[in-house]
């Protein structure tokens, strides 16, 4: 990946057209809920009956004017466009008008940030009332069973700004926070420099900050903890690194276990739950692997997208890879048969920066660096889709463990927040 965190996927306007005088950025905006909806309201509170233009007409002004980043295709001219009259070839084109999550809420004054355009895990829900996310290099907990309340304000809980003296801030001094991981009591926060930070929320002060490297080009591009003899056991971060490697981190040791160099940056790495020898590794090349984390060996070759690839994700109880890459495909892959993908999704408009299942393996969510979260039934065979259609950078997608609530983080000077939905009574019925 790039090491500049200004660039841009989208190389677009931002979006204070829609500004009114009495919202102005981080004004007094209100939440929106779903009864506001029901009665006409924008999910994101965007007064389109004052503006020049519709919502329909801005999207499809929007569609037409982002530009994808990429960094192997050309995606300028008629090459490219080439390139997406084959998608349509290639990928699945499945229904669109399937609604598994119903909106529940938006919620204005939840704030966060984005360090580097490419990197998009900055968001974790590990229950469906607490949320994790980053923003101005702090990490921050919403308690949604509190936000209501007046006066509400976030637990912080990192500091990595530098320069404040607090039991929870870094002394490394500015930490410039490239992805964030949160689950089972822990929270760890990868830096611009190879820095990790790791937070027990049970004790008031950091347990860990460090480099798990210090080369050059060092960026923490992914986290993932992991327990490697179950819930019991101690667990260990996973750490993928622009210095072309993927790091093991013991932490009752805090030394890094285990190193695998690849030949070019990494950028996620993911342990298979079925088989935790097994790894997924992307990064800056089309092709990834499946790596035994035992031994080192490229057990093997996953071949089939055309740039490079910044997300992965295993389907639970199973040995399906999902990996998201900038040539706007997520590709699954089927461990019995590696060679080829079992199957292509597209985006809308741009790189699948993102991508999860949920905990009970009947749906994938794939995000977009802007704008669109796609969110497909496992169990029809990814021929049903809801696709999310918002306005602003996506900061980071999560389920919470029980599949019940999806939470989407939104990044705009105006219309920043955090947006809720939660899963159909019918379906959960069904179900």
């Amino acid at each position: 990946m790039g090491s500049s965190p200004r660039d841009s996927d989208a190389e677009m306007e931002a979006m204070e057209e829609f500004t009114d005088p009495a919202d102005s950025p981080r004004g007094p905006l209100l939440d929106t809920t779903a009864k506001d909806v029901a009665a006409g309201k924008d999910i994101q509170g965007i007064p389109w009956d004052r503006l020049n233009f519709t919502r329909e007409e801005y999207r499809s002004n929007r569609l037409k004017e982002f530009r994808n980043y990429t960094n192997v295709l050309n995606n300028e001219g008629q090459e490219y466009a080439d390139y997406l009259a084959s998608l349509e070839l290639e990928c699945k084109a499945p229904k669109k008008q399937s609604v598994f999550f119903e909106f529940l809420r938006n919620s204005h004054n939840v704030v966060s940030s984005i360090t580097h355009f490419q990197l998009r895990n900055l968001l974790w829900a590990t229950s469906k009332h607490d949320v994790f996310l980053m923003a101005d290099n702090c990490v921050n907990h919403w308690d949604l069973l509190s936000i209501k309340s007046p006066g509400y304000e976030p637990t912080q809980v990192m500091n990595l700004r530098g320069g404040i003296v607090s039991s929870r801030a870094s002394r490394l001094g500015l930490v410039n926070i490239s992805t964030i991981w949160a689950g089972n009591g822990l929270v760890v926060a990868g830096g611009f420099n190879g820095q990790i930070a790791v937070q027990r929320l049970c004790d008031s002060g950091l347990a860990y900050e460090g480099y798990i490297t210090q080369s050059d080009n060092s960026i923490t591009n992914a986290i993932e903890v992991f327990h490697e003899g179950g819930e019991g056991t101690e667990p260990k971060v996973l750490s993928s690194n622009n210095d072309s490697s993927v790091r093991v981190l013991n932490m009752e040791t805090w030394d890094v276990e285990a190193h695998f160099p690849f030949e070019w940056a990494v950028n996620y790495a993911t342990m298979c739950p079925q088989d935790k020898k097994l790894v997924g590794v992307v990064g800056d090349d089309p092709e990834g692997y499946i790596m035994d984390r035992t031994s080192g060996a490229r057990v093997a070759k996953l071949t089939g997208h055309r740039d490079y690839s910044f997300a992965a994700a295993w389907m639970p109880n199973s040995m399906v890879l999902a990996t998201g890459n900038q040539d706007l495909t997520t590709r699954l892959w089927d461990m019995r048969k590696p060679e080829e993908p079992m199957l292509v999704l597209r985006g809308k408009m741009g790189a699948i920066r993102s991508v999860r299942f949920s905990s009970d393996g009947r749906y994938l969510a794939m995000a977009e660096p802007a704008d669109f979260v796609h969110v497909f039934d496992v169990t029809k065979g990814y021929q049903e889709c809801q696709e999310i259609d918002l306005f602003g950078e996506i900061s980071g997608i999560s389920f919470t463990p029980d599949a019940d609530m999806l939470f989407v983080g939104i990044v705009d000077e105006t219309y920043g927040s955090m947006v809720q939905y939660r899963r159909k009574a019918a379906i959960d019925a069904a179900w």
